[in-house]
């Protein structure tokens, strides 16, 4: 998929403009208080070294559809590639040191920075936005209040898409949850995304999913389902 140009960089620690709009207040759901700690610091870190980000699975789901138990932070940067070392660095500086010993290679050989709250031990993914669409979610993020804090989180048609590109069970479940609560979303654009990206994978599965979500029936995954607990987005 063509990446789009997001317009001028501003001269922050990772020269990338940090700013994201849309506002929408809501209390922080009971399932998030084992991560609080973890959410909040992580989102005082991004925020002050102005690292354009948002918050995605369980924590998305939990303001977009239901609350539900979660057991890490999931979350994308947009960081430039030549930026990868510094960052893994200043993650540490602030509480957050990798859980890979070749932090940096593995980042940019998998394009996601694997994480720990050192205080709490809360697993912390954070995938490294790359495409357009990465991008373009970033920058159009809602922002919700939780323990008192504003935290960036996609718009629910931006989160059904990642989910269906991710298409396992839990994020079929997720989806479900997302369109029940938000039914007038727009769903051509879901569809256009979706197909793009089944294209780009050779995986045409992922478009007969989300058709049929949105046609309200239940749908088999292309992926087994977890022994227990959900899936990290």
């Amino acid at each position: 998929m063509p990446e789009r140009e997001l317009g001028r960089r501003a001269t922050n620690e990772f020269g990338i403009d940090g700013t994201v709009c849309g506002r929408s207040s809501v209390a922080g759901p009971d399932t998030l208080q084992p991560l609080a700690s973890a959410i909040l610091d992580l989102e005082e870190w991004l925020s002050g070294v102005r690292v354009p980000h948002l918050f995605i699975g369980g924590v998305a789901v939990a303001f977009l559809a239901r609350p539900r138990t979660t057991n890490d932070v999931d979350g994308i940067v947009l960081v430039p590639d030549d930026g990868f070392a510094d960052f893994l660095r200043s993650a540490t500086k602030h509480g957050f040191p990798s859980r890979h010993s070749d932090a940096a290679t593995f980042a940019r050989s998998n394009r996601i920075f694997l994480l720990r709250h050192a205080s709490s031990g809360v697993d912390v993914d954070l995938s490294a936005g790359s495409l357009g669409f990465e991008q373009e979610i970033v920058q159009k993020a809602r922002r919700v209040v939780a323990f008192g804090r504003s935290l960036p989180i996609p718009r629910a048609a931006d989160l059904v898409i990642l989910k269906a590109i991710a298409a396992r069970p839990q994020d079929y479940a997720d989806i479900a949850a997302v369109l029940e609560q938000n039914p007038r979303l727009d769903k051509k654009r879901v569809l256009r995304l979706v197909s793009l990206f089944a294209e780009l994978l050779e995986a045409p599965e992922l478009v007969t999913g989300i058709e049929s979500l949105f046609r309200g029936k239940g749908i088999r995954s292309r992926f087994p389902a977890p022994a227990s607990g959900y899936s990290r987005k």
